[in-house]
């Protein structure tokens, strides 16, 4: 096959690999290194990016996961006109806007006094974060929506700004077309081989199902949901798999109007999920839930990107939203007793099996190898500063934004897991 070169190869094309793509290019300047994203399937019929819920909260339990997606929002909302192209509107620099950013907050609830607990000690080291996350008792919780069952919650936590979703397909696409304007080059193909030098401990180069091989100084696993497949071209173990997701599409005419005008991305105790889409007042939303952990599905990393479409479009979930989601719905919003499924769609949240959170920089052994997933759905919302964290990593061999050493390989070796609680 034919032979290409770059410094810096990025394995995944999603959000994740196309921020640590713009920002090698953004940070390293005229010198900055060649770099070459290899994505799969530029149509992200599986991504992880696009078929996400588009959520942006700063309700964490760790401080990296706070920081993260409080610098990637801030960006969106303070400088995204460093993605806009040369000679762009003002509409295409102002984030929210161009992002559809809905900014309604997330409201997690508390059912138990141990679940509170939890709550108010998250709410802690969010607020000593700068957060704006408030504290509601279930009295104050019914009086600011009333369409919500209380009774059963003993405590709810409401982020007040900063928090909600966005339009996660426009982030992305203007993120790729800015890095491509840097001098990124990006590639259709799946890497099939990686060849790390048995002396050095070095990835040496990528192969392409293609045939087509690529130099590299250095190769990022940003393959989401894939990445723990990639990871073996190379021999190592990381406990990432696509984990099959559910979105429900719904329509309620009892919540119509005045009823929903404002509802945030609401998360039941049970960890169901509901949120508004489309125009407030319009009673459409979106909702799902993670499966129980003995129901959870895994998908068979090693199927071809237009197999796995197929497989997407083909799993029904019917029987699972009627059993397991629309119970709770109906439970937490009476108005719910009464619903229409309009739509629904499936996709895989990149698992990270050991503790649910991120694995972000190099491997210990082989230096060069990096890392970028394993967010197990919340990649979206620190995609710009995780991009970023990698990015300098890579050029400057530390971080300078964010410290991500707790999210390194070396926990995933020894086995120690660096537990996020606020997993939707």
């Amino acid at each position: 096959g034919a032979r290409r070169a770059a410094d810096v190869v990025i394995a995944g094309g999603g959000v994740v690999g196309s921020f640590a793509a713009l920002w090698l290019r953004a940070l390293g300047g005229a010198t900055g290194p060649r770099v070459t994203v290899v994505e799969r399937d530029p149509r992200f019929r599986a991504a992880s990016s696009v078929l996400s819920c588009g959520g942006f909260r700063q309700q964490f339990s760790l401080l990296e996961n706070i920081r993260l997606s409080m610098a990637s929002l801030r960006f969106i909302k303070d400088d995204y006109a460093q993605l806009a192209t040369i000679g762009a509107d003002e509409d295409e620099c102002n984030g929210p806007k161009r992002v559809g950013f809905a900014e309604e907050g997330y409201l997690f609830m508390a059912g138990t006094e141990q679940g509170a607990q939890v709550l108010r000690e998250n709410n802690e080291l969010q607020l000593s974060e700068g957060a704006h996350v408030a504290l509601l008792e279930p009295h104050a919780l019914a009086e600011r929506f009333p369409f919500l069952h209380c009774d059963d919650i003993r405590l709810a936590s409401l982020g007040t700004a900063n928090e909600g979703w966005l339009d996660p397909y426009t982030l992305l696409m203007d993120a790729r077309r800015k890095a491509a304007e840097l001098g990124v080059t990006f590639m259709t193909g799946c890497v099939n081989g990686v060849q790390v030098d048995p002396q050095s401990r070095q990835v040496t180069a990528v192969t392409l199902e293609s045939g087509e091989e690529i130099e590299c100084g250095a190769l990022v696993n940003a393959a989401g949901a894939w990445s723990g497949k990639l990871a073996e071209l190379a021999g190592v173990a990381l406990p990432v798999e696509p984990r099959l997701r559910h979105v429900f599409s719904i329509h309620s005419r009892a919540m119509e109007g005045a009823g929903s005008m404002f509802c945030p991305l609401t998360v039941d105790p049970s960890g169901v999920y509901f949120r508004r889409e489309g125009r407030p007042g319009a009673g459409k939303f979106i909702c799902g839930v993670s499966p129980a952990e003995d129901q959870d599905v895994t998908i068979d990393p090693g199927m071809s990107a237009d197999d796995l479409a197929a497989e997407l479009e083909r799993r029904s979930a019917h029987e699972f939203f009627e059993d397991q989601v629309w119970p709770v719905l109906a439970n937490r919003v009476p108005a719910f007793a009464e619903l229409k499924v309009t739509g629904s769609w499936a996709g895989c949240y990149d698992f990270n099996t050991l503790d649910y959170n991120a694995v972000v920089g190099p491997h210990p052994e082989i230096k060069n190898l990096f890392f970028a997933t394993g967010f197990s759905g919340h990649g979206l919302q620190m995609s710009v500063a995780t991009g970023r964290a990698v990015a300098e990593h890579l050029l400057y061999s530390s971080y300078r934004s964010i410290d991500l050493t707790r999210f390194g390989f070396d926990r995933i070796t020894r086995g120690e897991r660096v537990l996020e609680r606020n997993i939707v």
